[in-house]
């Protein structure tokens, strides 16, 4: 069956660019309790994958 609107559209608030990485030494720390992981690209407030929790997490505090 086809659509009426065969054009993609980018999801709300996203441009369609690559993120770029602040710095690769970033850490954030994780709500859960299991403490700082690195990640160049997250922000407080945002859900991060914990892998000692099997599930998502929200960061609270991003140290450069």
């Amino acid at each position: 069956m086809k659509t009426r609107n065969t054009s993609r559209r980018a999801p709300a608030g996203r441009t369609g660019q690559p993120v770029r990485a602040s710095s690769r030494l970033r850490r954030v720390e994780l709500g859960c309790g299991h403490g700082w992981i690195r990640d160049a690209v997250a922000g407080a407030g945002e859900w991060v994958w914990c892998d000692q929790c099997a599930d998502w997490a929200r960061v609270q505090r991003v140290e450069e």
